[in-house]
C-alpha cells in the first residue's frame, strides 16, 4: 500500500526508451567488407573496463546448470566479446532508430478487477462441453453439456447464493466425501483433488477423473487461483451429440496458455485429464456462430490476447521495407533473413574481442544465490505506452487493443547490490527453484579489449564512440554502463573509457579528431531528425543514481499474506514513473544551438566569399516569396549594374532560363515573369 500510495506509479528496477516513430534506413544500403567506400575508414579502438560494482558474467557452456560458474580463461575472470558487443549494439539500436529485437508472444488474461471489464464480459456468456480428440481425422472437437453447469460448495460454512439457487445444490463436498483423507478445499491442485477422492472412493463412477455425485452430475475440479480463496467447484451433465470442431489456431493458443512455461500448475492439470481424452475432458468454452473462439479447463480460464507482441509496433517497425537494413544491422550484421532474393544476410564491419585482465592483476570472487529470471511482458500496464489514467477512468492499453509497445527496455544504475525477493507461496515458504548459485566477481577489476572496424564511415565510428563515452569526459562523468546479469539487483555497474585509437582512411586523409567523429554521429542524427527526446531519454538511463534505490524493486506478490501489488496496481490505474531526461535535453539543445550557429557563420563566411557573378546566380535562384515584385525591380537593376565576362553572362543567362519564374505561364504572375523577362533581355544584350 506504501509504495501504491507513492502518487500512483509503479515501482520497478526497468524503463523504457520510446520508439521513435519510424525506422531510419541509411543511405549507404550497398556498403560492405568487399568494395571500399570513399569515406571509408579501417582501425581499431582499446578500450579500458572497470567493474564498478560486482559483476556477473556466467560462462555459457554452463547455462542450464545450477551452479553458474564466472567466465574465465586461463582461470583468470574475462568478458567474452559478445557480451561488449551486445551491450553497444542495445545502445545503437534506439539511438539511431533501428529495429528493435523482440521474443514474439501471444499472451493470456485473466482480469478479475472488475466484474464489467472486457474479459469478465466474455467469461458470463461461456458454455460447457466435453473436449475430445477424433483419432481419424486428426482434429479436436467438443460436445456441449446437456444442461448448464451448477455450482457445489466445499462445505456448509460457505455462504449459499440466494440469488441463483438454480446453480447451486444444496450438498457440499464436505458432506459427500467424508471419507476422504484430506478435506478437499485444503488441497491446492486439481490432480490432487482428484487423486484425493479416487482414493477414498476407488469404485465410483466417473467420467474422465470426473466422480458421478448426484444423479447425472459429475465433479468438475479446477486449480485454486493465486491469492483467492476457493469455495465452489462445478457440475457438468452428459455431453449432447452436437459436434463443434474446434479451430486449430484456437487450440494452439489453448496449449499455449496451459504450457509449463506460462504455468505449471495449469500444465500439470491439463497433462492429467488427457490421459483420459477418449472419455472426454470438461472444458468451458465460448463460441461464435456455431464456431468454438476460446477454451479453458475452469470458468475464468485464462482468454488469449487478440495481439501478439509484434503487433503493437509501430506500423513502420512492423513493415518489411525489401532488402533494406537499419544503422545497427549495416554496422553489427545481420542473419535475420538469408533469402539470397532478398539479400538481408550482412556480415557486420566490427569486431570486438576477448576483454581480459592484466596478466598480474588480482581478483577476488564469492557464491550468491540470486534470482535472475526476468520480468514478464505480460504486465501490460508498464510494457504498453499507456494514456493517462485519472482516477474516474482506469481503463488500461492491452494486448487487445491499438496500443503501442513502451520501446527498449533499460535497467536503471544503481548505488548498492540489492538481495532477491523470491516468490512464495500460500504457506509462506520461498521458492527458490527459479533461482541458482551464481559466481560473482568483486568490483574493482580492470579489463582491456580492442574494437577492430573494417570500412565504416565516420557517422558510424562516431556513433560507437559514443555509445562508449556518451560523449562525456571519462574522469568527470556521471554515465555508465550495465554488463553482464543481475542489473535489477544493481550488479555490473561498469565504466568504458577509449584508451587509444589508431584509424587509416581509405581516401589517405588523416584521421580527423575523437570529438569529430562524434560531431559526424550527431549531426547525422540531427540531420535525420534523430537527435530528440528519445536519445534524451535513452542517455538518461544511464546516468548514475538517476532513481533512489529504495524506488528500484519489482512489485510484490505474496499469497501467504495476501499482497497481490500487481492486481493493486492495476485496480489503482498505476504507471511506470515518467523518466526525468530534462538534463539531457538541455544537452542536446545546446549542441542543436551551437551547430545552428556554427552553419550561420559557415554560411556567412560562404557568401563573403562569392564573386558578383556567383551572387547573382544565388538571388535568382532564390527568390523570396514575399515582396517578390520588389526583389525582381532591384535583381534587374544589379544585374545592368553587374561588370559581367562574357562566359558569366552566359552562366547568368542560363540560370535566368531554368527558374520557374522564368518558366511559369500562369497569368497570376505576369508582372514577375515580366520582370524576369526584362532581366533576361538586358543579360542577352550584354552577351
Amino acid at each position: 500500500e506504501k509504495i501504491m500510495s507513492q502518487a500512483n506509479t509503479i515501482p520497478s528496477p526497468y524503463n523504457f526508451v520510446p520508439l521513435n516513430t519510424n525506422v531510419h534506413y541509411p543511405e549507404w544500403q550497398n556498403i560492405s567488407h568487399d568494395l571500399p567506400h570513399e569515406k571509408g575508414i579501417c582501425g581499431e579502438i582499446e578500450i579500458e573496463i572497470e567493474n564498478l560494482s560486482d559483476l556477473i558474467i556466467g560462462d555459457a557452456k554452463d547455462a542450464s546448470l545450477e551452479y553458474q560458474p564466472c567466465f574465465k580463461v586461463d582461470g583468470k575472470p574475462a568478458i567474452p566479446g559478445t557480451s561488449l558487443k551486445g551491450l553497444i549494439r542495445s545502445i545503437i539500436e534506439p539511438a539511431t532508430a533501428s529495429l528493435i529485437e523482440l521474443n514474439n508472444e501471444r499472451f493470456a488474461q485473466r482480469n478479475l478487477t472488475s466484474a464489467t471489464n472486457d474479459y469478465m464480459k466474455v467469461m458470463k456468456v461461456n458454455q460447457t462441453g466435453w473436449l475430445y480428440w477424433n483419432q481419424v481425422s486428426h482434429h479436436w472437437y467438443i460436445k456441449p453439456t446437456k444442461a448448464k453447469y451448477k455450482t457445489i460448495r466445499h462445505n456448509s460454512r460457505t455462504n449459499h447464493n440466494e440469488k441463483t439457487t438454480n446453480t447451486d445444490v444444496q450438498e457440499t463436498l464436505e458432506d459427500l466425501f467424508k471419507q476422504c483423507k484430506n478435506k478437499i478445499e485444503r488441497i491446492e491442485t486439481a490432480k490432487d483433488r482428484y487423486e484425493n477422492i479416487h482414493q477414498a472412493y476407488p469404485t465410483i463412477a466417473r467420467k474422465n477423473a470426473c466422480v458421478k455425485v448426484i444423479s447425472d452430475k459429475y465433479l468438475v475440479i479446477s486449480n485454486q487461483l493465486e491469492g483467492s480463496k476457493k469455495a465452489r467447484e462445478f457440475l457438468f451433465s452428459d455431453p449432447t451429440d452436437e459436434i463443434l470442431k474446434v479451430p486449430e489456431k484456437v487450440m494452439q493458443e489453448f496449449l499455449y496458455v496451459t504450457s509449463k512455461k506460462q504455468t505449471e500448475v495449469a500444465n500439470e492439470h491439463w497433462n492429467y485429464l488427457k490421459e483420459r481424452v477418449e472419455e472426454g475432458i470438461p472444458v468451458f468454452f465460448n463460441s461464435a456462430n456455431k464456431t468454438i473462439t476460446s477454451f479453458g479447463l475452469t470458468k475464468l480460464y485464462r482468454l488469449p490476447y487478440k495481439n501478439e507482441i509484434v503487433d503493437l509496433l509501430p506500423m513502420s517497425y512492423k513493415n518489411d521495407n525489401g532488402a533494406m537494413l537499419d544503422f545497427a544491422s549495416l554496422l553489427f550484421g545481420t542473419i535475420k533473413d538469408t533469402d539470397i532474393k532478398d539479400n538481408k544476410a550482412r556480415k557486420g564491419r566490427l569486431n570486438i574481442g576477448l576483454a581480459q585482465m592484466n596478466q598480474n592483476a588480482q581478483f577476488k570472487t564469492y557464491q550468491k544465490k540470486l534470482l535472475l529470471s526476468n520480468p514478464n511482458a505480460s504486465f501490460y500496464p508498464a510494457y504498453i505506452t499507456q494514456p493517462k489514467i485519472t482516477s474516474s477512468d482506469k481503463e488500461y492499453k492491452n494486448y487487445d487493443s491499438n496500443g503501442v509497445i513502451s520501446g527498449f527496455k533499460k535497467y536503471f544504475l544503481h548505488k548498492s547490490l540489492k538481495e532477491s525477493n523470491f516468490p512464495v507461496d500460500k504457506k509462506g515458504n520461498e521458492n527458490t527453484g527459479v533461482s541458482k548459485y551464481v559466481e560473482v566477481l568483486k568490483s574493482g577489476v580492470k579489463f582491456k579489449s580492442k574494437i577492430r572496424f573494417h570500412n565504416i564511415l565516420p557517422e558510424e565510428l562516431g556513433a560507437i564512440i559514443w555509445a562508449i563515452t556518451f560523449n562525456e569526459n571519462p574522469n568527470e562523468t556521471n554515465y555508465y554502463h550495465s554488463l553482464g546479469m543481475g542489473k535489477p539487483l544493481g550488479y555490473g555497474k561498469t565504466k568504458l573509457k577509449i584508451s587509444g585509437m589508431n584509424i587509416i582512411a581509405n581516401n589517405g586523409f588523416e584521421p580527423i579528431e575523437q570529438s569529430d567523429y562524434i560531431g559526424a554521429f550527431l549531426d547525422y542524427l540531427t540531420n535525420h531528425d534523430l537527435l530528440n527526446d528519445k536519445l534524451a531519454a535513452l542517455k538518461s538511463m544511464y546516468r548514475s543514481e538517476h532513481k533512489h534505490d529504495s524506488e528500484l524493486n519489482y512489485l510484490v506478490l505474496d499469497p501467504a499474506k495476501e499482497i497481490d501489488q500487481f492486481k493493486d496496481a492495476k485496480k489503482a490505474g498505476c504507471q511506470l514513473t515518467s523518466l526525468d531526461y530534462s538534463t539531457e535535453l538541455s544537452e542536446i539543445e545546446a549542441f542543436q544551438k551551437g551547430q545552428e550557429k556554427l552553419k550561420q557563420e559557415q554560411e556567412q563566411a560562404r557568401k563573403a566569399n562569392l564573386s558578383p557573378t556567383d551572387k547573382l546566380i544565388e538571388s535568382i535562384n532564390n527568390p523570396p516569396e514575399q515582396n517578390a515584385n520588389e526583389f525582381f525591380k532591384e535583381l534587374l537593376k544589379s544585374a545592368e549594374n553587374t561588370v559581367l565576362s562574357a562566359s558569366d553572362k552566359q552562366k547568368v543567362s542560363d540560370a535566368i532560363k531554368q527558374t520557374d519564374w522564368f518558366k511559369v505561364k500562369n497569368t497570376k504572375k505576369k508582372k514577375e515573369r515580366k520582370i524576369m523577362l526584362e532581366i533576361y533581355v538586358n543579360v542577352k544584350k550584354m552577351v
